[in-house]
This record gives C-alpha cells, sequence and structure tokens, in this order.
C-alpha cells in the first residue's frame, strides 16, 4: 500500500489512499484526476496486485470499507 500511495502521489495531487483486500487495490483520490490514475493503474499493479481499480467516488475518510457504499 505504501509504495501504491507513494507513487500515486508524485503524480496526483491531493489526498490518495490505497485500500487493499486481499491482491486487489482499490485507489480512492480527487475524481477529477481519474485520467491520471488510469494511466497509472498498470505501474500500481506492477507493485505486486492481482487487480487494481479507482473508487468512483473518490477519497472518502472513514476507513476501509468507505469504498464499498
Amino acid at each position: 500500500m505504501g509504495a501504491a500511495e507513494a507513487l500515486l502521489a508524485r503524480e496526483v495531487p491531493g489526498t490518495i489512499r490505497v485500500r487493499c483486500s486481499g491482491r486487489r487495490a482499490i485507489i480512492e483520490a480527487d475524481p477529477a484526476y481519474r485520467r491520471r490514475l488510469e494511466r497509472l493503474l498498470g505501474a500500481v499493479k506492477d507493485l505486486g496486485f492481482e487487480d487494481v481499480a479507482i473508487a468512483p467516488g473518490g477519497y472518502e475518510e472513514g476507513g476501509a470499507d468507505s469504498w464499498k457504499r
């Protein structure tokens, strides 16, 4: 998670969180940067994740399950 967040933070401004569910990474960030995030999905996957997705609602405070709402 930390490596993925660091990679994304170099390319995308604002608060970024990577939540993990097994070998799946869910990226939470400002939806305004979705296109930039999409270009980085492969790089995040290369860190060892089987699947990488962008949370449709962006970053939400409130814990690891906030993306499920």
